[in-house]
């Protein structure tokens, strides 16, 4: 009986030092594989698994304001690539006006179509659409802020030049309603509509402290100027009394344009280079908090692999004192 018990102690210590080495052996193969000491938070000590949430917590913040950031790109590119477009064609009409001061019979038909055109580039340039988003609307993000230009009335030369300001809409807004033609005598009434959403301009957290206004809207005063110019220098055509007088005022509302739109296309420049710079700023810290997590998490991989050929041995050892053991007979103790 003696005998019989003292086998099974054996077999049980055997037994319980096989599981023991194969849960060993399962971890050690799980840190060759990954390189870290655990994916389980209980495996380090109270300090260690803190560090790891808050420097985790950190990066998934950092990530949040790349995704930020990263969404608004497109917009600043098609923000960029319209600015440009208003531009050339503001300069293009501006040589316009200049080149023709004066009515001539046989090119103010060229002319007027010119002129036209540049209204409904103008118009395609600040309809422009990122996704379902018209990026020039303000906060009307559904709504197409500009309506077509050509269709507007004529302006006259006592027709004020004057812009408007937030929450008026400028005549040319979609929901700004179509003006008749007012008497040559009167001034040009001024639109009653008004809609402070047309003003906003986005903007975006792009760190915990720091937002960055980047949108645009149509009715900022540069293409309020611009369009007026457009519009004074097509009435020019329409009227051959009045036609120097118009075209002076076109040329000096589209020079004005010009410029603020330089300035708008400026300011948008530098908010480009402050994204770069904070995507920058985040892609290192991500980079950092990594290395950091990695100090915590690393092993030696020739160490663990050390351990696992230490651990095997001691298996071998268990599975032959176990088979040697089972094939054990009276004979042995006779």
């Amino acid at each position: 009986m003696s005998v019989l018990i003292s086998t099974l102690g054996i077999q049980l210590t055997n037994t319980d030092i096989l599981t023991t080495s194969q849960s060993k052996l399962l971890k050690l193969n799980e840190q060759l594989a990954s390189e870290k000491r655990s994916n389980d938070l209980t495996d380090y000590t109270p300090s260690e698994a803190l560090n790891l949430l808050n420097l985790n917590s950190t990066i998934k913040k950092r990530e949040g304001f790349l995704g930020s950031i990263n969404a608004i790109d497109t917009r600043l590119k098609v923000y960029d690539q319209s600015l440009t477009g208003l531009e050339e064609i503001a300069a293009e009409a501006s040589s316009l006006t200049t080149t023709a001061p004066t009515y001539n019979s046989e090119s103010n038909g060229s002319t007027a179509q010119q002129i036209q055109g540049f209204m409904k580039q103008v118009s395609f340039y600040l309809n422009q659409q990122v996704g379902d988003r018209y990026i020039f609307s303000g906060t009307r993000y559904e709504t197409v802020p500009v309506k077509d230009i050509t269709e507007l009335p004529l302006m006259l030369t006592t027709t004020p030049t004057t812009t408007v300001v937030d929450p008026v809409l400028p005549d040319y807004d979609a929901e700004a309603p179509y003006l008749p033609p007012p008497p040559a005598t009167e001034p040009d009434p001024v639109p009653t509509n008004s809609d402070a959403d047309a003003y906003v301009q986005d903007n975006v957290s792009i760190d915990t402290t720091q937002k960055l206004q980047y949108g645009i809207t149509s009715t900022q005063e540069p293409f309020q100027q611009l369009i007026m110019g457009l519009r004074f220098a097509y009435s020019a055509t329409q009227d051959q009394t009045n036609y120097s007088e118009l075209m002076t005022i076109a040329r000096d509302l589209i020079n004005q344009g010009l410029s603020g739109i330089r300035g708008v296309h400026s300011d948008l420049a530098s908010s480009q280079t402050i994204l770069d710079k904070v995507k920058t700023r985040h892609t290192q810290s991500i980079s950092d908090v990594n290395s950091e997590i990695t100090s915590i998490q690393s092993v030696d991989v020739n160490e663990v692999a050390v351990k696992i050929n230490a651990v095997k041995t001691q298996l071998e050892a268990s599975y032959s004192a176990t088979a040697k053991m089972q094939s054990l007979s009276i004979l042995n103790y006779l």
